[in-house]
């Protein structure tokens, strides 16, 4: 609730929260194996939204449970990353891909929907090892690639991590935003040596611990964005390649349910 009231405060228009951020990531918890103060804690969440003035769309990870023919279980769990509209409206709904946690299933599927205007994307944590599921979706138009997830605390030095968060967008040109539970997150823009356009507090020259990245704090960081200064460079120029080879994409595309079949 603080996050996005503050987020419509300072004008943000999508707000992104980390992996499971609704329930915290806890595979055998019963916090992530009830389906009821789930569901009920999505429905005072989706209330409120509708009673913020100026709330952004929003990104809220938790848990979801699914009937499945072909499954012994009476009901499949699922890591979703859900988007809401800014009236509390549920505009979308994106399973992790490839699950990592026992007792989840995998999504299977590309995650895309567009916000305003732009084409979007989103993998979820232990996504990031499957470099089709952003590289697809470039090809295919998107242009912010989302990357909520919670992945550990991030160590070592500033300079390295800004090191690495620049390298992210280097087979894509597209923007990139990573949240994560417990820090290391930011904004990168698609530049071939990619900009850090924002980071959170305990990544930055400014925290208690610098030259090291410090523990993580709570907060909102931003960045405006122009999106049309993403181009989708590499994935676009492997799809050009020739005929035989954009055929062979498509083929892949719409075998993962890409949404932007050309």
């Amino acid at each position: 609730y603080r996050g996005l009231r503050i987020a419509a405060e300072r004008g943000v228009e999508l707000l992104v929260t980390p992996e499971t951020s609704l329930t915290g990531l806890f595979p055998s918890s019963p916090v992530t194996t009830d389906p009821e103060p789930v569901f009920e804690a999505e429905s005072k969440l989706r209330a409120f939204i509708h009673e913020l003035d100026g709330a952004p769309y929003l990104v809220a990870g938790l848990p979801e449970w699914r009937k499945i023919p072909e499954h012994r279980l009476q009901k499949t769990r699922y890591n979703i990353s859900r988007v809401y509209d800014p009236d509390g409206n549920v505009a979308s709904t994106h399973t992790k891909v490839h699950s990592a946690e026992r007792g989840f299933w995998h999504g299977y599927h590309l995650n895309e929907f567009d916000v305003l205007g732009v084409p979007v994307s989103m993998h979820i944590c232990h996504d990031h090892r499957y470099p089709e599921l952003w590289t697809l979706p470039v090809m295919f138009g998107t242009r912010l690639v989302l990357h909520p997830s919670n992945g550990g605390r991030v160590s070592g030095s500033v300079d390295a991590f800004q090191e690495v968060a620049k390298e992210i967008t280097s087979s894509s040109h597209a923007f990139y935003v990573n949240v994560n539970g417990e820090g290391g997150s930011y904004i990168v823009g698609p530049h071939r040596r990619g900009e850090l356009l924002a980071s959170s507090s305990e990544c930055s020259v400014k925290n208690p611990e610098f030259p090291m990245v410090g523990p993580a704090e709570e907060g909102l960081f931003h960045a405006r964005i122009r999106v049309h200064d993403a181009f989708g460079y590499w994935p676009v120029r492997s799809f050009r390649a020739s005929e035989e080879v954009a055929k062979a994409y498509v083929a892949q595309y719409i075998a993962l349910g890409g949404l932007r079949v050309p």
